[in-house]
C-alpha cells in the first residue's frame, strides 16, 4: 500500500511539473515572440497595442504583427486554424494557404492577401467563383482610389470586371465622374449631397461612402449601431489613416479589427 502511495505522489508531482513546463500564461504572451525584434514604427507600436481588451485573442497581437513584418515566427502565436492559414499567406505572400480553407474565409484570404501585398494579381488565383475574383479586383482598385493613388489602377484590372463594374473602375481610375453614366454605384464613390442617399438602395454603405468622399468623420453619428462603427472604422483605416479616430469605435472587437488594418495600410503608404 505504501509503495502504491508513493507511485502516486510520483506521478503527481510528474504531471505537475510537466504541465508547469508547458504552461501558458491566460494573457497569451508568448514570451519567444515578444524577444523577436521588430522596427518601431507606427505599424508595429498599433500591433504591440492589442489585445486591447482580456475578453479579444491575444493571437491578434501576432497576427499583426506577422502582416506587417511579413515574417511568418508569429503566426505561431494564432490559435485558431483558419487564422493561422490566413496568417501564414499573408507573412508568406503565398496564396496555397488560402485554398486550404473554406469558401468564406477563402475569399478574405485571398482579398487580404492582394491589398497586404500590394499586388491584384493574387486575385487571379480565386478559382472557385467568378463573382468572387471580380469582387476581389474591384475592391482593390476601389482601396486604390480611396488612398488617391488612382494612378496605380490598371485599365487591364478593369478590363477583367463585367460590365458595369467595369465603367465604375475606369471613372475611378480617371476620377471622372462623368464617366458614371448616372450610375449609382458608380457616382456614390464621388461627393454627393447626403439626399443623394434617399434613393440609394444600401443607405448604410451610401452614408459611409458620404464620410469618406466629404472628408467628414461626424457624418458616421447619423448611422445607428453597428453601422456607426463600421463607418467610422472605414474612414480611419482609409479616408485620414488615423488611430485617435478609430479609437471613436465603441465595439472592441470591431476596433482591434481596424487597428491591424490600419496598420498594414500604414506600412502600405509608408
Amino acid at each position: 500500500m505504501k509503495s502504491t502511495w508513493l507511485l502516486i505522489i510520483a506521478i503527481t508531482l510528474l504531471l505537475i511539473v510537466f504541465f508547469s513546463m508547458n504552461y501558458e500564461p491566460d494573457d497569451g504572451i508568448i514570451p519567444e515572440l515578444e524577444n523577436i525584434t521588430v522596427p518601431d514604427t507606427p505599424s508595429n507600436q498599433l500591433c504591440k497595442q492589442l489585445p486591447l481588451s482580456e475578453q479579444l485573442p491575444y493571437g491578434n497581437r501576432y497576427y499583426c504583427l506577422a502582416l506587417i513584418n511579413n515574417d511568418n515566427r508569429f503566426c505561431e502565436g494564432v490559435r485558431e486554424e483558419n487564422e493561422y492559414l490566413i496568417c501564414m499567406a499573408l507573412a508568406d505572400k503565398d496564396s496555397s494557404y488560402c485554398k486550404q480553407l473554406s469558401d468564406e474565409s477563402r475569399h478574405v484570404c485571398y482579398y487580404q492577401l492582394a491589398v497586404s501585398s500590394e499586388n491584384a494579381s493574387f486575385c487571379s488565383d480565386i478559382d472557385y467563383s467568378q463573382h468572387e475574383k471580380e469582387q476581389c479586383y474591384f475592391n482593390f482598385m476601389s482601396n486604390l482610389y480611396s488612398w488617391n493613388k488612382s494612378e496605380e489602377i490598371k485599365t487591364e484590372y478593369c478590363d477583367k470586371l463585367d460590365t458595369p463594374d467595369k465603367y465604375t473602375c475606369l471613372a475611378l481610375k480617371e476620377r471622372n465622374i462623368t464617366m458614371c453614366n448616372n450610375n449609382p454605384h458608380c457616382l456614390t464613390f464621388f461627393i454627393q449631397d447626403i439626399s443623394f442617399c434617399d434613393e440609394y438602395p444600401e443607405i448604410e454603405s451610401c452614408m459611409k461612402d458620404r464620410a469618406k468622399t466629404d472628408k467628414d468623420v461626424s457624418i458616421c453619428e447619423l448611422l445607428p449601431q453597428p453601422e456607426r462603427d463600421i463607418c467610422i472604422g472605414a474612414y480611419c483605416t482609409h479616408t485620414e489613416l488615423n488611430k485617435t479616430i478609430c479609437d471613436a469605435i465603441e465595439d472592441l472587437k470591431e476596433k482591434q479589427e481596424r487597428y491591424i488594418e490600419l496598420a498594414v495600410n500604414l506600412r502600405n503608404l509608408a
